[in-house]
């Protein structure tokens, strides 16, 4: 059976050949139709919209955020999960919970807030003491994120600087170095790339000789030009100070 099979299947296959060249044969001379034309399947794309970027307003009111803490929209995180960590982060040391900072710090910073927690720091430098923060971002040393801090605690301004990146589904914070008097070197309207120029200006000179080290200190505070509080007694004209003057881009506290 199965050789009779395959057999009719050959002559069928045979037949079909044959009535081919019929058709071919009694065609010969006349128009041949045109073959008719398969209509290509066009790959419809989807392209997903971007997410909409949230106003620093929209989301300090969405997520109840503390009214003192201050961030021009312009100087603000460009993504909305940056915009979130960042006030996320802020908003816990201006009302002193340091369980949400510290999962928000890696080791080494962690190390230190637990100490600071455990001798009472911690409590005595955060929550109601905390009088505004102003934050603003931007480009760190090595390309990626920073953010910029600085607390008002009555009328002392002290600034942190935060390098923060991806990891897992939030951000991960890491404080930069902050030298001795920090608040008063910072001037010009870019106060990250300052800081950035003063910490360059620091490692410099830990490769001098301290013998030339005290040759070069003599000779910055004998020059004007190289004395940044030269003509200002307070750090500078340009310096842009938290909660008033110095640059139309900040908010200040009334002026939210």
């Amino acid at each position: 059976m199965m050789l009779q099979i395959r057999r009719i299947r050959h002559s069928n296959f045979l037949a079909g050949i044959l009535l081919v060249s019929v058709g071919l044969a009694s065609g010969c001379g006349e128009e041949e139709a045109p073959p008719v034309k398969q209509a290509k399947k066009e790959t419809v794309q989807k392209i997903e919209a971007a997410p909409v970027l949230m106003t620093i307003d929209q989301m300090m009111t969405e997520m109840e955020i503390d009214e003192r803490i201050y961030i021009p929209e312009e100087e603000a995180p460009v993504t909305n999960e940056a915009r979130r960590a960042v006030l996320t982060f802020f908003d816990a040391w201006v009302n002193g919970d340091h369980e949400t900072v510290l999962s928000m710090v890696g080791p080494a910073d962690g190390s230190e807030l637990k100490s600071m927690i455990a001798d009472g720091q911690w409590s005595q430098a955060t929550g109601d003491r905390i009088d505004a923060v102003f934050i603003t971002t931007g480009t760190s040393a090595t390309g990626g994120r920073c953010v910029l801090a600085i607390y008002e605690v009555g009328e002392i301004s002290q600034p942190q600087m935060w390098n923060y990146e991806p990891r897992g589904e939030g951000l991960i914070f890491e404080a930069v170095a902050t030298p001795p008097g920090m608040m008063d070197q910072l001037t010009g309207e870019d106060l990250i790339a300052a800081w950035w120029k003063i910490l360059e200006k620091e490692n410099a000179l830990w490769d001098i000789p301290d013998a030339d080290l005290s040759d070069l200190l003599a000779e910055e505070d004998t020059d004007p030009s190289l004395n940044s509080n030269n003509g200002s007694g307070s750090g500078g004209s340009k310096r842009r100070t938290p909660g008033g003057g110095g640059g139309s881009k900040r908010r200040t506290p009334g002026g939210r």
